[in-house]
């Protein structure tokens, strides 16, 4: 009984993770194309990217390869993320209390590790981009540059966990 609880709960929350994530990546590109298209005028002066001094109105004004570049990096990781999401949720809802242990979703999980590889790999990228992109046109250069690499741990339990269900 605990476990089909706690399979209707994961259900839940996979649900709700994967139609955030939808509604995440639809308000980015209504926001992406609304930035692009609306007069400079209008974008405000303290709007800026990520934790860095670069307005989205000085890049638009100036660079605005760079910022289309950003936009479609960010889009694409949040992509992967609606992706991760989806096949979660996929297999939660196939998952039968009685056999869950099935090579079917051990691939499916194994699969959710790559994505999330992947996907930490577009961040770091992202993260690398923006230093860059700061230190081009501020010619600043951030010394404290911390990626958050704590999805290689993510990946490594899902990964572990995929391997579980291989072996049953």
């Amino acid at each position: 009984m605990k476990t089909t609880n706690t399979l209707k709960f994961l259900r839940v929350a996979a649900q709700i993770g994967y139609y955030g994530s939808l509604i995440f990546i639809i308000g980015f590109i209504v926001l992406s194309i609304y930035y692009l298209m609306i007069p400079i005028s209008k974008i405000s002066d303290s709007l800026y990217v990520s934790d860095t001094k670069l307005s989205i109105k000085l890049l638009r004004e100036n660079h605005l390869g760079i910022l289309i570049i950003y936009y479609f990096i960010s889009g694409l990781k949040a992509v992967l993320i609606v992706k991760i999401w989806q096949k979660a949720k996929n297999i939660l809802n196939k998952i039968k209390t009685q056999k869950p242990f099935t090579l079917e979703t051990a691939s499916a999980i194994e699969k959710i590790a790559y994505l999330m590889i992947v996907s930490g790999l577009i961040d770091f990228l992202l993260q690398c981009y923006v230093v860059y992109i700061n230190g081009y046109i501020n010619n600043e250069i951030k010394l404290k540059f911390t990626p958050d690499l704590s999805y290689i741990f993510a990946v490594g339990i899902v990964y572990f966990i995929s391997e579980i269900f291989k072996r049953g």
